[in-house]
This record gives structure tokens, C-alpha cells and sequence, in this order.
């Protein structure tokens, strides 16, 4: 159960299926390169509990359906090698917040280096093996650090894509019917849909050429689908971008309320 985030702007059709989902996390970083990586992961109580209605018995167990829940302690341990060398479970609970259910966890790394992200939140849950046929080879946010006066961190970001297959699920939401009540259901169950992001340095910014940087804090990646359904006009002009600028991108996402993405393959750091 790993997660943690495509950033290409168009492909978020390979996890309309868990629309409910809301993740976020966030890389803290010290000077000396090591750190933490804090993730809390909630789902509608709703889609909780249909999923529970299922059948999900154990082979050995005839008589009692298990109830589904996000938090798994042995799978979140397990986690903690997906994100790179010498990664370390420290702790995890399960949460319910606001008509919501999952669970937060936090893993250590003593460098930052050796830390990989998966930038596909389609990942994140296997909710069914209907995907491993098609699997596409992973992409990762990787780092690159520096331990001076000050600290310096480059991340490196996975190149944005310009694909048919994801204007199609752009389009595909464009056409929704507030009448049609089966498009209706499908945008309540959108709509508490987000994954963000995020680093913070414990420690002052000097300099970067990150496009949102708020304080301490870098974020990397914050997709609210909400908000993209309410502004379908940008977010065709989005769709329909034939250019690969990326000056250009940028000023149209500027355009759109809910939605960041670091364009830059590289961004820069520096901090004390």
C-alpha cells in the first residue's frame, strides 16, 4: 500500500476509482539531510462501509466477513522499503475525522538521498489486481543533497505528459450532467477527492526556483477535483494545449483553483 503522486496534469483517470480518497503528505526535512515522512490517509466512512458489504472473507475463514479498513500496521511496515533505503516504520494509528476513516503513519530516513517517491497516487491503493497486467514502469521523485552553509537540496521531478488517453478523461469529465443522476453520485463521490504534497525544511529558505513555496514549506503537488469540476472552462483550455511550455502551463494552472503541480523537473533549494 504505497502511495504518492503522479505529477503529470492529465492523469488522473487511473484513480477516479477511489474519488473518495484524500492523502496527504509531507517530507520534513532537517539540515543535516535526514528526516521524516508524515502521511495521513482518509476515505469517505460511505465507501468504507460498502466495501465492507463485500464478501471479504479469508480463504480459511467460512463463517465471518472481515471489515475493510485503510489502516493495516504490517502492510504500512512493509511501506517503509518501498520508499528507499534505510527507511524506518516509527508509528501509525488509526484515525476518524469528520465522517472519515484511515489512519496516519510516519516513517524516519537519515538520508534524504536515499528516499524515493512513487509519483503515481493511482498506487496507492490496490483495491483489485485489474491494473497488473497493464503496469507501466514507476516514475519517482528523487533527491539529490548537500550538507553546507547552507544546506542545499535538489529535487528531481518526473517529466509532465501530454497524452491522448489523459485529455480523454479530462473530456470525459467536462461532459457531466447535473441532472443525470448517476453523474450526479459520481461527482458527490469526486468531490472530497485530494492528494498534496509537500516539503518543509526545518529551517529558513534562502533560495529556490520552486513555484509554491509558502514559508518553510514547498508544495510539490495539491489536486482538489472539486474544484476542477467547478472550473471545466480553464481546465479545458488546459485540455486543449497542444504546446509543450512550460511557461505556458504554468500560467494557465495559475488560472485554475484547486490544483498545483511543479512543473520544474528540477527544483532547487537552498536553507539554513
Amino acid at each position: 500500500m504505497n502511495l504518492l503522486y503522479k505529477l503529470s496534469l492529465f492523469s488522473l483517470i487511473s484513480i477516479l476509482f477511489c474519488g473518495c480518497l484524500e492523502v496527504e503528505t509531507t517530507i520534513n526535512l532537517n539540515k543535516d539531510g535526514s528526516g521524516t515522512i508524515e502521511e495521513k490517509v482518509l476515505m469517505k466512512k460511505e465507501f468504507v462501509d460498502m466495501m465492507s458489504g463485500f464478501n471479504l472473507k479469508s480463504e480459511n475463514d467460512t463463517t465471518k466477513s472481515s471489515r475493510f479498513t485503510l489502516f493495516n500496521p504490517d502492510e504500512l511496515k512493509a511501506d517503509a522499503a518501498k520508499y528507499g533505503e534505510n527507511v524506518q516504520y516509527i508509528s501509525g494509528k488509526e484515525i476518524v475525522e469528520k465522517g472519515r476513516e484511515g489512519y496516519e503513519v510516519v516513517y524516519k530516513f537519515q538520508n534524504i538521498n536515499q528516499l524515493k517517491i512513487d509519483s503515481d497516487p493511482g498506487n496507492k491503493l490496490s483495491l483489485s489486481n485489474a491494473d497488473d497486467q497493464n503496469k507501466k514502469p514507476k516514475e519517482f521523485i528523487t533527491f539529490a543533497f548537500s550538507g553546507s552553509n547552507p544546506s542545499e537540496l535538489t529535487i528531481k521531478m518526473p517529466k509532465a505528459k501530454f497524452d491522448d488517453t489523459s485529455q480523454a478523461s479530462i473530456e470525459s469529465k467536462d461532459t457531466v450532467n447535473s441532472e443525470n443522476p448517476m453523474q450526479k453520485e459520481f461527482m458527490n463521490l469526486m468531490k472530497d477527492f485530494r492528494f498534496a504534497l509537500q516539503l518543509h525544511v526545518n529551517g529558513n529558505i534562502k533560495s529556490t526556483n520552486a513555484t509554491y513555496v509558502n514559508g518553510s514549506n514547498i508544495i510539490l503537488l495539491d489536486v482538489a477535483i472539486d474544484k476542477l469540476l467547478e472550473n471545466k472552462d480553464e481546465v479545458e483550455k488546459l485540455n486543449n494545449l497542444k504546446s509543450k511550455n512550460i511557461d505556458e502551463m504554468k500560467k494557465l494552472l495559475e488560472k485554475v483553483p484547486g490544483i498545483k503541480i511543479e512543473l520544474n523537473e528540477s527544483v532547487n533549494v537552498k536553507f539554513d
